[in-house]
């Protein structure tokens, strides 16, 4: 973008009859709206916060002593209190950990692909001791899917970014003896 049209538009303006308009011309002609500028800035904060939200949240609430978690280990698969306290507050504590991982830039990928594989053992895990948490009113299972799908999005959203071709600096480069000066 910073370089403008990289190819020369004499072919095609023969060809359509009509001159190729410069990026910066296009752009001119219309602006971006408030909507515009809200819906770029914001692209990613929407996934970004419902994942780190959730992910540090969930962590922290499962940790306090009423935790439902524990009651459905205990009852379900028959697991020791001790045993299901510890199973929860390690859990808790990877939830915490890979939410915030989530946060640093070179950890976003590696921490959501953490969280998509976190994600499948605790809905087969819970699915094979307590199915009927797939009906329960608060939706204690079937709100981890559309997670696992913002992980996905976010992630392959910005892998895609990330590998997205830049001009080379020698193109905006002026050759040696000339200068940008008019």
């Amino acid at each position: 973008m910073r370089y403008d049209t990289l190819v020369d538009g004499a072919e095609f303006a023969r060809a359509r009859g009509v001159k190729p308009k410069s990026f910066t011309e296009t752009l001119r002609a219309w602006p971006a709206t408030l909507q515009d500028r809200l819906h770029a800035r914001s692209f990613f904060a929407v996934p970004l916060l419902h994942v780190i939200l959730f992910w540090i949240l969930v962590g922290i609430l499962s940790l306090l002593p009423q935790s439902f978690y524990g009651c459905v280990y205990r009852r379900g698969a028959g697991f020791s209190a001790s045993f299901a306290r510890t199973l929860v507050a390690g859990a808790s504590i990877a939830d915490i950990v890979l939410g915030v991982l989530f946060l640093v830039p070179g950890w976003v990928r590696g921490a959501g692909e953490a969280m998509v594989v976190l994600s499948a053992i605790h809905l087969v895990g819970l699915s094979a001791i307590a199915l009927q948490l797939w009906t329960e009113h608060f939706g204690a299972l079937l709100k981890v899917v559309p997670m696992m799908a913002d992980l996905v999005v976010i992630g392959l959203s910005r892998e895609a970014l990330s590998r997205a071709p830049r001009p080379s600096k020698e193109r905006a480069r002026p050759s040696r003896g000339t200068t940008d000066r008019a």
